[in-house]
């Protein structure tokens, strides 16, 4: 489902319609159609790259009917004028390399919402943070970023910039990244802080930078 919250006139009572995102013309069977997804299970989405005028990517992972993972991306645009319809444009879809997604895994899709952005996917598997592009053509190429003391059990980039992520582990330690492309290339140190002490049982995370000016 969808909905459009863009107020033209800033009329703060106003929003759209929620909306089932109907589309037929996928460019192949491999597509998930969103309205009917059928015997698959959605995994994780999100959205990045929001536009003031309405336009954002969409990315889902979908567990297929036989067992599989399959990342879907597509384009969704509201129209600015109105509140009750949109344009839907598929980008990309491919499968995950087999045995590498499982129920454990967290997934971070940074928002790159007018920012200074990212375009990578990050995943955790146990212990250790993997990325991936998600605007690079061909298959999935999953690469190893860190490795932690215990396993990952919640994370979240910086709102808006992308330029760094915080990550909570099973045994209570905070880790805050750099996940930039120059820490990602190795021009920069990936590990930017640890908190000191665990800080107990770690349940979600939610990274919004402040504005510490008196």
């Amino acid at each position: 489902m969808a909905i459009s919250e863009f107020n033209r006139n800033g009329d703060e009572d106003r929003s759209g319609d929620i909306m089932t995102i109907e589309y037929d013309n996928y460019p192949d069977n491999k597509y998930i159609p969103l309205h009917n997804i059928g015997d698959n299970e959605l995994f994780y989405a999100s959205v990045h790259g929001v536009s003031d005028w309405g336009y954002c990517g969409m990315y889902c992972i979908f567990k297929t009917a036989d067992g599989k993972y399959v990342e879907q991306q597509i384009k969704l645009k509201f129209d600015a004028y109105g509140t009750s319809s949109m344009m839907i444009n598929p980008v990309m879809n491919r499968n995950f390399p087999d045995g590498f997604i499982d129920e454990t895994c967290i997934v971070d899709v940074p928002d790159s919402g007018g920012g200074y952005g990212s375009t990578n996917v990050f995943i955790s598997k146990g212990n250790k943070l993997y990325y991936y592009s998600r605007a690079a053509t061909g298959d999935i190429k999953l690469q190893e970023y860190y490795t932690f003391e215990s396993d990952i059990v919640a994370m979240d980039d910086q709102h808006y910039q992308n330029r760094m992520m915080c990550v909570g582990l099973e045994k209570g330690e905070v880790y805050f990244m750099d996940i930039t492309d120059a820490a990602i290339g190795g021009q920069s140190e990936k590990l930017l802080h640890k908190v000191s002490k665990p800080i107990g049982k770690i349940k979600q995370i939610i990274f919004k930078k402040g504005n510490f000016a008196m």
